[in-house]
């Protein structure tokens, strides 16, 4: 709290002293959100308020999480659900996540993918205390009792490029996609029996004030 309070009142001085934003603002986000999502938003913040510093940090929900409750990061984003009652999570943005394979795997021809092929596929997800493995967890529960995960990987590049080489299925972000499923190199999966749709939070610390600077940048980002 004494940290925050110092924070505060420099930027209550900046604010004072002059119109223009600055100031140094550290954000925490989870893999997709910090890898894929965000730069451009902060690219283009930066841009419009050359004053402004801005720190970001990726790693996996729980850790931004951490990073929010430690006083290391002054605003989070998460792919997951939020498990801290210290914390507030505000909806930002939806994302969905597809079911994708290598383009000679026996599912990628296949209009509609059912449940009982992904049961006697072979599977490379996000490590546990990922967003996107909760998510992943909280859509097959139930549907998927016989998964048999190969590899667990804190990386979606290095997932994306396992099931480039047939090792087997995964569930990713759209976002993260993208560009390989337009080039062919990977494809996108039909699954009507999942939902892979989420929703992507901003987290604050409930006794949090936001600076000229955090509101600026939250409702920056809130636009897109």
């Amino acid at each position: 709290k004494v940290h925050a309070l110092l924070r505060d009142a420099r930027d209550i001085e900046m604010a004072a002293s002059q119109d223009e934003l600055q100031g140094e603002c550290r954000i925490a986000a989870s893999s997709t959100i910090g890898n894929y999502l965000i730069p451009g938003l902060i690219a283009d913040f930066v841009h419009r308020h050359p004053g402004v510093h801005i720190d970001l940090e990726v790693g996996n929900t729980v850790q931004v999480e951490e990073a929010m409750l430690s006083l290391s990061a002054d605003l989070g984003l998460i792919e997951g659900l939020c498990h801290r009652p210290q914390l507030i999570a505000e909806r930002w943005r939806t994302d969905t996540l597809r079911v994708f394979c290598a383009p000679d795997h026996p599912l990628a021809q296949k209009d509609v993918v059912h449940l009982i092929e992904l049961n006697e596929a072979f599977w490379i997800l996000r490590e546990p205390g990922s967003g996107t493995r909760e998510i992943f967890t909280m859509a097959t529960w139930g549907k998927l009792d016989q998964l048999v995960v190969r590899l667990e990987l804190g990386n979606s590049e290095a997932i994306k490029q396992a099931v480039r080489t047939g090792l087997g299925l995964s569930c990713l972000s759209e976002s993260v996609i993208a560009e390989e499923l337009d080039q062919g190199q990977l494809v996108a999966l039909n699954v009507p029996e999942l939902d892979l749709t989420r929703q992507l939070s901003l987290l604050k610390r409930r006794e949090q004030q936001d600076s000229r600077l955090m509101a600026a940048l939250t409702q920056h980002l809130s636009q897109y």
